[in-house]
């Protein structure tokens, strides 16, 4: 596991990270891939990437020349919404907890939230 892209990338640079698949930011993976922190893909074990928008691969050439890689895999923006007076029904309380991720990892929300 890691949490940042400077975690992934000082495993990375490491060469012990233990990762099969990574999934760096853009702002990092240009730099991590010149390091040679990663392995060329074999497309031919991608049976779907002839369905990646040609779009997106032509964007990601900027940091990964000729698709080599990387491929996209977030894009854009991922948004979350709450429900906020049924969330806080469910937990029994007119407050939540100050980091709203919580309701999603902290296992004494989560089991009230299934």
């Amino acid at each position: 596991m890691y949490d940042s892209d400077e975690a992934l990338e000082a495993k990375g640079l490491s060469g012990k990270s233990g990762y099969d698949i990574a999934g760096p930011s853009n702002a990092f993976i240009g730099r991590q891939i010149k390091a040679g922190a990663y392995q060329k893909l074999d497309r031919s074990l991608i049976t779907n990437y002839k369905n990646i928008n040609p779009k997106l691969l032509e964007l990601m050439q900027e940091v990964d020349p000729g698709n080599e890689y990387a491929v996209p895999f977030f894009w854009g923006t991922n948004a979350f919404a709450i429900n906020v007076n049924r969330v806080k029904n469910v937990l029994g309380t007119d407050k939540l907890p100050n980091s709203q991720w919580d309701l999603v990892f902290n296992p004494e929300y989560t089991a009230k939230l299934k």
